[in-house]
């Protein structure tokens, strides 16, 4: 009984191990796409962004319901 506890606590524990390399190996990558993609919007010119908003302001359909 000791032995079978032992065992899935073992692979617990490999199973974390493994997770936590993974999400430390990952997320910085993430965190730089995220950084990247502020900085590229803070360097934006007004004129830019005005064109950006009327672009995403396109995509939608508007329904009016009276």
């Amino acid at each position: 009984m000791f032995n079978k506890e032992r065992k899935k606590l073992n692979s617990t524990t490999l199973i974390s191990g493994s997770l936590g390399i993974a999400l430390t190996l990952f997320a910085p990558s993430i965190l730089a796409q995220e950084v990247k993609q502020a900085i590229d919007a803070n360097q934006e010119t007004p004129k830019a962004r005005d064109a950006r908003v009327k672009e995403r302001e396109a995509e939608f359909e508007v329904i009016e319901v009276q």
